[in-house]
């Protein structure tokens, strides 16, 4: 997961503000933050769809024909896909999807 991606935490949005502190001014310090338990916002049966098809090798206009949607309405589901997921691109959202579950790996 983000470890293996090179990241220096991963914090859960929810931590109180002083907690925020002590783990932000041990990663400056150079330490590494992960919680015992990633938090990671789960994903809707229609972004999982949608991460499928990319997965699968599908473009935006092959999945706008596939299943009747706007290129924007793709790109949205990607987006929040991304966000979920702590992601910037789609083979790291497909290599994250894989590793919590939503698809056996390759």
């Amino acid at each position: 997961g983000a470890k293996v991606m090179g990241a220096y935490g991963f914090l859960d949005k929810s931590m109180n503000p002083d907690e925020l502190v002590k783990k932000l001014k041990k990663i400056y310090l150079g330490g590494k933050v992960f919680s015992d338990e990633v938090m990671v916002e789960v994903l809707t049966p229609r972004e999982i769809e949608m991460l499928e098809l990319v997965r699968n090798g599908l473009t935006i206009d092959d999945i706008c024909e596939r299943i009747y949607v706007s290129k924007r309405t793709v790109s949205n589901h990607l987006a929040n896909i991304f966000s979920k997921l702590g992601v910037t691109n789609r083979q790291e959202a497909i290599h994250i999807a894989e590793q919590l579950g939503y698809f056996p790996p390759d």
